[in-house]
């Protein structure tokens, strides 16, 4: 019988959390948007450009880590979270992931951790 592999990831701007589920649960994995330097007397457009590739790279580098995982729990403060639901979509490695999208306010790892556990807890179907 095939374990899924379950994994929630707190997401804004600024950072990723991935919180693996279960016995064989790893430390958070911890990704973080590069932040190269761009001139400062660049025009707006050129600035969001910027912006945008970092967040395409960002996604990129949370969605590697998420290869091979059956179920996902986004959740998060920001609009991270569907951003980086709508860029997992686009992925032919996540067409048969089940993902969830949670609302969460700002929250510690040990919250973070919380959230998972619990999430996954309520879709667990154990056996006796």
């Amino acid at each position: 019988m095939k374990i899924n592999r379950k994994t929630g990831v707190y997401i804004d701007h600024s950072h990723a959390h991935l919180i693996e589920f279960g016995e064989m649960a790893q430390p958070i994995v911890k990704v973080h948007p590069e932040h190269g330097g761009h001139a400062s007397h660049g025009s707006e457009h050129s600035a969001h450009k910027h912006t945008s590739n970092q967040l395409t790279h960002f996604y990129q580098d949370v969605a590697q880590k998420l290869h091979g995982v059956d179920e996902i729990l986004l959740f998060g403060p920001t609009t991270a979270k569907n951003e980086l639901n709508n860029f997992l979509k686009k992925d032919h490695h996540f067409a048969n992931a089940k993902i969830e999208i949670k609302n969460s306010a700002a929250l510690n790892e040990r919250e973070q951790r919380e959230i998972v556990k619990d999430f996954f807890n309520k879709f667990t179907i154990k056996s006796f």
